[in-house]
């Protein structure tokens, strides 16, 4: 589960290596599909990306256990997010460097799922 001040991994390759999560878009506990404020905290230099901007990212991968519909469940080994453009639903990136949960489709990132490596 990802609450504010969650520290998240990028996911994409907009530069941003290390984010901090300002605040969860309607929820006090986001999961994998949800939108959060991130602010960027270590960037690769000369990207898309700064140090110290608010950005608007989804979440890719959460480290705790997440209940699928289907009966079974899904954890992964860090909490992820991928960056997306202003006022859109579509990375900043280019590519999806990780797998990325299949609740995304759901909740409409169906450019992002294109952009990635597989869905688990």
């Amino acid at each position: 589960m990802i609450y504010q001040e969650t520290n998240l991994y990028g996911a994409d390759n907009s530069g941003a290596r290390y984010m901090r999560c300002i605040r969860v878009f309607g929820k006090k506990k986001g999961k994998i599909g949800d939108q959060i404020i991130v602010t960027v905290k270590k960037a690769k230099p000369h990207r898309k990306v700064k140090k110290g901007k608010v950005y608007r990212a989804v979440v890719v991968q959460t480290k705790g256990w997440q209940k699928r519909p289907f009966g079974n469940s899904v954890r992964f080994s860090s909490n992820r997010a991928v960056i997306l453009k202003r006022g859109e639903n579509i990375p900043l990136g280019s590519r999806v460097t990780k797998f990325v949960g299949f609740e995304i489709r759901k909740e409409g990132f169906l450019k992002l799922i294109t952009l990635s490596i597989g869905n688990v």
